[in-house]
């Protein structure tokens, strides 16, 4: 990825902690207040602030109720040897596991602090080059409010019918001021997955002309996920970027941490432009190096969320609602309430609940917790009606 100045190349060495520091909370925190209890124009996100009030299920952050796993625990009891010394080390074997686990070479994987981390540092650069990013839409939108606010053009591509990435429609809006593709598959908040066939192709041909960032946060969850993940055009040679994270399956959402994979060109310069070596610190690590290849724990947490899912299902369709098919750990429904007072009448019955706005429809998403969890929910939905 290269800026479109020596000078804005050199600035971006020099101090990009500084443009984040400044552009984060335009795109974040302050997209909060200046749209709060209002439909983010852009995103279709209704820009509602959590209460500070005790919730009997919080499902709205698409959390793992099961994790971290007690091997993980263990190991990060055990790396708090190390919490006093800088992390290179532990890092360093971090990248070398993951590298092999993945089927690449350490040098093609960036660690991060969670995939936020990596979206936010690469929405910065990219909005710094002043290009297009393409995406479907509604889709995971940090990384693209985030360069929409430094200078980029957010082009969205809206979903097909069956609320899935129309890749025919986004190929057609790639032009030679494209810098990236964004593609979040499992999709969010939209739950649908595209046929790794197609993914595949598109990532081939697509890559050609520009970076495609396959964003596989939720992959984990799909039956065959192996199939369906982009690795293998990485390791084809093509140019994409493949963004991993523990926060889901392994449960490691308050310890952050994720990681990139992509070719080692492109690895070096993300490398240029943060703002420390490692950002992770050395107790996660430990735990993520326990954690990485217990499929004992991931085929539990799967399970464990597929009972709860088809629970929460089945409570729906018999109340009414259509949620869309889901391959992750959340659902999402359309609503016949605005979205902000439902998710506040549901709050007020001790649920806590995301909503969006598209297609001319108010939607809430809900997370899968426990089934326990997803049957609160469903008896707080049918006294709020």
């Amino acid at each position: 990825m290269k800026s479109t100045t020596l000078g804005r190349r050199d600035w971006l060495k020099a101090g990009l902690g500084l443009a984040l520091g400044s552009a984060f909370p335009l795109s974040l925190q302050a997209e909060t207040k200046q749209y709060l209890n209002r439909v983010h124009p852009h995103t279709g996100r209704w820009m509602l602030e959590e209460a500070p009030v005790a919730l009997k299920a919080r499902l709205t952050s698409n959390e793992n109720p099961y994790g971290p796993s007690d091997r993980a625990k263990m190991a990060i009891i055990h790396g708090f040897k190390d919490a006093n010394l800088y992390s290179r080390t532990v890092a360093i074997e971090l990248k070398s596991k993951i590298a092999a686990y993945e089927g690449v070479r350490p040098e093609q994987v960036f660690l991060c602090a969670g995939l936020s981390e990596l979206l936010n540092l690469v929405g910065a650069v990219t909005g710094l080059e002043h290009g297009d990013l393409v995406s479907a839409h509604p889709t995971f939108d940090l990384m693209l409010t985030t360069a929409s606010a430094i200078g980029g053009q957010w082009i969205k591509v809206p979903l097909n019918k069956k609320f899935e990435h129309d890749l025919g429609a986004m190929e057609k809006a790639i032009t030679a001021k494209t810098k990236l593709v964004y593609i979040c598959n499992p999709g969010n908040p939209c739950s649908t997955i595209v046929d790794p066939e197609e993914l595949s192709a598109f990532c081939s041909r697509v890559s050609k002309k520009t970076l495609v960032f396959v964003d596989e946060a939720y992959n984990d969850y799909i039956p065959d996920a192996a199939r369906h993940s982009m690795v293998s055009r990485l390791r084809a040679g093509d140019q994409v970027m493949i963004g991993k994270t523990l926060s889901k399956i392994h449960g490691f959402a308050g310890l952050r941490v994720a990681y990139a994979l992509a070719t080692t060109g492109f690895i070096k310069e993300l490398e240029k432009y943060r703002t420390w070596d490692f950002t992770m610190n050395a107790p996660s690590m430990h735990g993520a190096l326990a954690t990485l290849q217990d499929e004992e724990f991931k085929q539990y947490c799967v399970m464990k969320n597929r009972e709860a899912r088809e629970l929460a299902v089945k409570g729906l369709i018999a109340l009414g609602y259509e949620p869309l098919p889901s391959y992750t750990n959340f659902l999402i429904f359309p609503i016949q309430k605005e979205g902000k007072s439902f998710v506040q009448v549901m709050q007020n019955q001790g649920i806590g609940l995301r909503s969006w706005y598209f297609n001319d429809k108010h939607w809430c998403r809900v997370s899968v917790g426990t089934s326990e969890e997803m049957q609160l929910f469903l008896d707080a939905l049918k006294q709020v009606g």
